[in-house]
């Protein structure tokens, strides 16, 4: 009879502190959004109240914002826990102190376009869009390499947003890039803008590996994303555009022959040979260079009559292989002593990477 009394006892307890839980209304006034907390005044205080928000949403709630009147739950049972709990209904008054807190300032930003693109086709340039941009609270409007308060009214009609051809939401205007550095090196370039109006090209230094992005300067903002320029490119394509560094890693076998367009008959000669050349590219096509040895390309035959050749191999029926720092000239050598009418397959493929493959087919001519 005596635990009986005890969980009574503890249920009236339980049930008088329910009984008190309060909630009131509060002005949200900051959020710590890595702690899931914020900071409210209540009626008649002039004291920020820490707080806890719900953390089982994926997204903050749209009432979460600084200014709001949230309603804010007293939890009974856990001293001093107050957590918001969804809107409030009214907006308290402290008693001392401001009733609302302070609007941040305007970040500086890109409003709206401006949005950077490859040519079409691929140029050593990019493309820049018109659009709008905040600096130090002041709005600015870009269109074809000019700019000023707002967009202005072309006269006669019909009358367009903007001036001549450039008029709003149609602009491309062009910007050159530097060439690009030696093969092997990498380097990261960037558009900005500034209350001026005029588009500032930044280009970053050429390094072998790690390329470390440019500076913005003072009171600018970038456009778009940086561009990574590889070593010995021509192009920019758009997916340079924000793309990220990284270390060269085997992904592509080239596989280029001799002759494109068919071995032909040799008159004369009955083993005659051509090259078959190999070269390892990285993820961003460019050739790995590596010290003297750092890959062992492997040729295979696998349909086809002929021999190949390779210096650590020497000829071989069907398969050879030889250590290379990135590319190889592997020979294959043409019975002619023989019919041979089927066409000739070879697979190339690195030691140590099976998913790195390459093919190429000799069609034998019978004519020169």
């Amino acid at each position: 009879m005596r635990l009986y009394g005890k969980k009574f006892a503890r249920r009236a307890i339980d049930q008088r502190a329910d009984r008190k839980t309060e909630t009131r209304d509060a002005v949200l006034w900051q959020i710590d959004e890595g702690n899931n907390k914020c900071t409210v005044k209540i009626q008649g205080s002039g004291e920020l109240v820490v707080a806890h928000y719900p953390r089982n949403q994926k997204e903050k709630p749209y009432w979460l914002k600084p200014g709001n009147a949230v309603r804010i739950l007293h939890r009974s049972g856990v001293r001093g826990y107050v957590e918001v709990i969804g809107e409030g209904r009214a907006i308290p008054l402290p008693v001392e102190g401001p009733a609302m807190p302070s609007s941040p300032d305007l970040p500086d930003m890109i409003l709206s376009g401006m949005v950077m693109t490859a040519t079409t086709p691929e140029t050593m340039a990019i493309i820049i869009s018109a659009g709008t941009y905040r600096i130090d609270g002041k709005t600015y409007v870009y269109y074809g390499g000019l700019t000023g308060d707002s967009a202005l009214m072309d006269d006669p009609a019909p009358i367009t947003m903007g001036i001549g051809s450039n008029y709003m939401g149609t602009v491309l205007h062009t910007e050159d890039i530097d060439p690009s550095p030696a093969a092997g090196y990498y380097r990261y370039d960037l558009f900005c803008i500034g209350s001026d109006g005029i588009v500032d090209y930044i280009k970053g230094s050429s390094l072998q590996s790690n390329p470390v992005a440019p500076s913005i300067p003072t009171s600018h903002l970038q456009i778009g994303r940086y561009i990574l320029v590889k070593g010995g490119a021509d192009k920019i394509y758009t997916y340079d555009i924000g793309a990220k560094w990284a270390y060269q890693r085997p992904t592509t076998l080239s596989v280029v022959q001799q002759y494109i367009n068919g071995f032909p008959w040799s008159e004369g000669t009955d083993t005659p040979e051509e090259n078959i050349t190999v070269t390892v590219l990285d993820q961003y096509g460019q050739t790995i260079s590596t010290a003297s040895g750092g890959f062992t390309l492997i040729l295979q035959k696998m349909t086809g009559a002929g021999k190949l050749w390779s210096s650590d191999t020497g000829y071989a029926d069907s398969i050879v292989q030889n250590a290379c720092s990135g590319s190889y000239s592997f020979k294959y050598q043409r019975n002619q002593a023989v019919s041979e009418t089927t066409p000739v397959m070879l697979q190339a493929t690195m030691s140590g990477y099976s998913g790195v493959i390459g093919f190429a087919i000799v069609n034998l001519l019978f004519s020169t």
